[in-house]
């Protein structure tokens, strides 16, 4: 599938859509993390050390173009994905040797280390009920994917006073483009790979004054991958060595296989529940949201204006403030923990543009 898949996409299916109801736009991109601020991570630049319960951190991004017909949609959409889980030591580890500090504060340091990095575009087919107590739809998607990687990084270490890190790792990776060990790609392995999705939602007015909704994204998910880059080697540093100054060094030692080899995984589901109790001009929100395995619990309420819908939750858990304003043609949404960016652990935000025909 073609790597320009937006909007050749959509021209192409336009005139099946000549009287579509809506054409609209929506991004979406939710980062969260408890091991260093999300800038810090991706600049590679951390300034502080890890919390104690530092274990986790994603970041989910989506842009769609979508045509709505009568119930059907057609959508070109573009993802990106980020999944890292980890122990404290591992995050403890990675932020003194960044800093050059020495790995000695406690021994051994127990390293457990899973990233997952994916790119894909794709297409999609909807189809939406609408009833007068309730509403139901569902969304499948083809994914063409053009960027992959999977790490597993496992082991023990321990660090001295001169900056060395001792110990044994095992490293498991599976890669389309960037490896740890920078293995350069000869035209050995492929380079992309294919994939689905489904999403549903649905919503129940329970009476006048209270209603029930549920969504979930990559209900059922599905990523395969056709002999790709492999990697799976043992680091360790058993060889010790006296320089020409006499001191006792040691080298590390690297042996294992760089092969090629199928792979297949699925990614997290998305799920969201609310509940919304109706009173005048003002709605009172719940939400239970759950992304990357973390859950996630809002409260809030939203004022119901002639022409606009203003709202505030609040993320009871990581203590968030998310803003959101709802017209005919436009909806935003920006959640921050701190107005300091660069020192921000939670981000949140959301566009929605409209065009009615």
């Amino acid at each position: 599938m073609s790597k320009y898949i937006i909007f050749p996409y959509v021209g192409l299916f336009l005139p099946l859509f000549s009287n579509a109801s809506t054409l609209s736009t929506n991004f979406f991109s939710h980062s969260h993390s408890n091991i260093a601020p999300i800038k810090q991570i991706i600049d590679d630049g951390w300034l502080e050390p890890p919390s104690p319960d530092a274990d986790i951190g994603f970041s989910q991004s989506l842009l769609e173009v979508k045509l709505d017909y009568n119930g059907y949609s057609l959508s070109s959409l573009n993802r990106l994905d980020y999944f890292l889980t980890a122990n404290y030591d591992t995050a403890l580890a990675y932020y003194q040797n960044s800093r050059d500090i020495p790995l000695n504060s406690h021994k051994p340091y127990s390293i457990s280390l899973n990233f997952h990095e994916q790119k894909s575009r794709g297409i999609a087919f909807g189809y939406a009920i609408d009833r007068q107590a309730w509403q139901a739809s569902f969304q499948l998607s083809y994914w063409d994917v053009v960027k992959f990687r999977n790490s597993n990084l496992n082991g023990n270490i321990t660090g001295n006073n001169t900056n060395e890190i001792l110990g044994e790792l095992t490293l498991d990776e599976n890669y389309t483009h960037k490896n740890f060990l920078k293995r350069p790609n000869e035209r050995s392995w492929n380079t992309s790979g294919y994939g689905y999705s489904a999403n549903i939602a649905f919503e129940y007015i329970a009476s006048d004054t209270f209603t029930l909704s549920l969504k979930a994204n990559d209900l059922f998910n599905r990523f395969k991958y056709k002999m790709i880059g492999n990697t799976q080697a043992e680091i360790n540093t058993k060889g010790s060595f006296v320089d020409n100054e006499g001191f006792s060094s040691f080298r590390p030692l690297l042996s294992g296989i760089e092969s090629e080899k199928s792979f297949s995984k699925a990614l997290p589901i998305s799920l969201n529940f609310g509940a919304k109790y109706i009173a005048s001009n003002i709605d009172y929100l719940f939400d239970f949201y759950r992304r990357a395995n973390t859950s996630f619990y809002l409260v809030g309420a939203q004022y119901r204006a002639k022409h606009a819908t203003i709202g505030i939750k609040y993320d009871i858990q990581n203590q968030v403030p998310e803003l959101s304003l709802s017209t005919q043609w436009l909806n935003l949404l920006i959640a921050l923990d701190t107005l300091d960016f660069k020192n921000a652990y939670n981000i949140k935000l959301g566009l929605n543009l409209n065009l009615h025909f």
